[in-house]
């Protein structure tokens, strides 16, 4: 059975409405882009295993928004990490031109 005939069977054979199906899926891809798991499988098999999650009843509202959160909190830890390694790494320039500069003095007082 092709993966297209597998989708078919399980829309039809689903209790949840196509249209729910449809956009469940695309919220749940929303949250699971960001898993290993997802990124390898083909577009064929992403679509597939999105659908069978949401036929299945894994996917629920609940879960997409606790995962939806803490996406968010990853990334704007991940912003802040980045912005603490800027203003490190301004610091450690600043210091390491201060320092030339307190070198410079120094050698020119020679």
């Amino acid at each position: 059975m092709t993966i297209q005939e597998d989708l078919t069977k399980e829309l039809l054979e689903s209790k949840v409405g196509k249209y729910e199906i449809v956009k469940k899926s695309l919220a749940w891809l929303s949250v699971k882009k960001y898993d290993e798991e997802y990124k390898k499988l083909t577009q064929q098999d992403l679509i597939s295993k999105l659908i069978e999650d949401v036929v299945d009843g894994k996917v629920t509202p609940a879960l997409i928004e606790e995962l939806k959160a803490k996406h968010k909190a990853r990334r704007e830890s991940e912003i802040q990490n980045g912005k603490d390694r800027q203003e490190r790494n301004l610091q450690e320039n600043i210091d390491s031109a201060s320092a030339i500069e307190t070198k410079t003095a120094a050698q020119k007082t020679e």
